[in-house]
């Protein structure tokens, strides 16, 4: 009998040798896997929307992709083009009839990428020269981004339109409650310079008002801002070209002001969401403070509030107050006077920023108001005569104010004592940034006091008692430019360091 052959033992569980050879694959594997590849595609999308700046502008400038993805792998762009928000969010500017077109037809295929129920967010701009001929010309618009806007209303989110009011009106006659998750409506009818002569009568439907009949907005349970003003298609010196010192005039005549005053007809806010505005911005629309006050009643969440305030026929003197607990910022508007009218009833604590156009300023009761309501201002922007006994009473009450701005009227009657302070650090000490417009009389003034605030901030520089100052002029009179410049050119030492005036035409 053959000798029994001995054959070697096969066990069915892997030896240490191979196991450790397995693992060395696994890990070898692991390791020729991109990180982001391991991740959900949820998350890779989250990551993508955090390092992406949105909206995306279409149609893209003239060489410019709408979105650039260098060195990016496979993975990557098919998350990137897959995210409805790249789709959802459009910004159009329209620059000439061409543009008017070619934007509709991108418009259907840009959005269609983005599902059909994904909310829409749309920008849509009118800049000049082409603003003009278009306010010209409304119906350059007919079955544009407005159609687009009605027949998706329930889907769109955000929309901001600056276009001619009758290219707007289509949006007002849309029915109540197509606005479904609309949060937020700004609209800004485009105005020439010839359309800023107001009509005589009331009963004269003037272009730039809400449609007091329009029901588009009731209903919108999710509507948190809700914006109605123009967008001028020229700048100050234009109008004042038409108008000599309008604004001035403006400011000053109260006469004048009247019998181009700002009324408005009759409005509502949309019925189911006053409750939730947080902005409300009608600065064209002149109700009386009365009037006003019922409508901001029911809206105890407003954040931004801006408002015209015209005469009231009544005699009386309301006694209850209008409380906005968490107002930040105000824009009062009254170029016939009566702002104290609303001042007087308004409590607003948590104040950050107030805004001034009208007439004379009613410093007397801004100062009881904002002693009832102990804000404290940071920014304050004055259109409007302050006259030369208040400046001190009033800016000597707002020394934790950091950027003030008076940019359309003269200051040159300050009292010189207002412009030492301010160079001093006395008056307004927090300050840290200034707009004016200045004449060429008081440039030396001017001069003088920054030079005083920027020796200040140099000599304070271990410390913190003096903030950067800024100083920037604007929409300065041609007649008095080349005075203003020779005068600051006094100030050319500072720009080693780095301060500098600026000089734009900025309204």
């Amino acid at each position: 009998m053959d000798e029994a052959v001995s054959l070697p033992f096969v066990s069915e569980q892997p030896s240490v040798s191979e196991m450790n050879l397995d693992q060395m694959t696994d890990s070898l594997r692991n390791l020729s896997i991109a990180s982001h590849a391991k991740l959900l595609p949820e998350l890779l999308s989250q990551i993508f929307l955090s390092c992406c700046d949105f909206p995306i502008h279409i149609p893209p400038k003239l060489g410019e992709a709408a979105l650039r993805l260098p060195q990016v792998c496979s993975a990557w762009r098919q998350v990137a083009l897959k995210l409805p928000e790249l789709w959802a969010n459009v910004h159009i500017s329209y620059t000439d009839e061409m543009s008017v077109r070619r934007s509709t037809v991108m418009l259907e295929e840009w959005i269609a990428r983005a599902g059909s129920d994904y909310p829409l967010n749309i920008t849509v701009v009118c800049p000049q020269p082409f603003g003009i001929a278009a306010a010209e010309t409304p119906e350059l618009f007919s079955g544009s981004i407005v159609s687009f806007i009605v027949a998706n209303a329930n889907r769109i989110r955000h929309f901001t339109v600056a276009l001619p009011f009758m290219a707007l009106r289509p949006i007002f006659d849309v029915p109540s409650g197509s606005f479904k998750v609309l949060e937020t409506a700004v609209l800004e009818p485009l105005i020439r310079l010839s359309d800023v002569t107001m009509p005589d009568s009331e009963a004269e439907f003037c272009g730039w008002h809400w449609p007091s009949d329009s029901v588009a907005f009731d209903c919108s349970p999710l509507l948190r801002e809700l914006s109605y003003h123009v967008s001028p298609l020229f700048k100050l010196p234009e109008l004042e070209l038409l108008i000599e010192n309008i604004m001035d005039l403006a400011v000053m005549d109260q006469t004048l002001a009247v019998r181009h005053q700002f009324y408005a007809p009759p409005l509502s806010l949309p019925r189911g969401t006053s409750a939730r505005l947080t902005v409300v911005s009608f600065p064209l629309t002149a109700l009386t403070s009365d009037t006003w006050c019922d409508i901001l009643a029911e809206c105890p969440d407003l954040t931004t509030l801006a408002i015209a305030i015209k005469p009231s026929q009544s005699l009386s003197t309301p006694s209850s107050m209008l409380h906005l607990d968490r107002l930040a910022n105000l824009i009062l508007v009254a170029f016939t006077g009566y702002a104290h009218t609303l001042l007087d009833r308004l409590v607003a604590p948590h104040l950050d920023t107030f805004t001034f156009l009208g007439t004379t300023v009613p410093v007397t009761e801004f100062l009881a108001f904002q002693t009832r309501s102990s804000f404290t201002l940071t920014a304050f922007i004055l259109t409007g005569f302050l006259p030369g006994d208040d400046v001190l009473r009033l800016f000597r009450n707002l020394d934790r104010v950091t950027e003030m701005g008076i940019p359309a009227i003269s200051t040159e009657h300050f009292p010189v004592e207002f412009w030492d302070g301010v160079g001093r650090g006395e008056i307004l000490p927090q300050l840290g940034f200034l707009l004016l417009r200045p004449t060429a009389v008081q440039a030396p003034v001017l001069v003088d006091m920054i030079a005083a605030r920027w020796d200040g901030l140099e000599a304070s520089q271990s410390g913190s008692e003096v903030p950067n100052f800024i100083v920037q002029f604007s929409d300065m009179r041609a007649e008095h430019m080349d005075a203003i410049k020779e005068e600051f050119k006094k100030l050319e030492k500072y720009k080693e360091s780095g301060r500098e005036v600026s000089m734009e035409v900025l309204l």
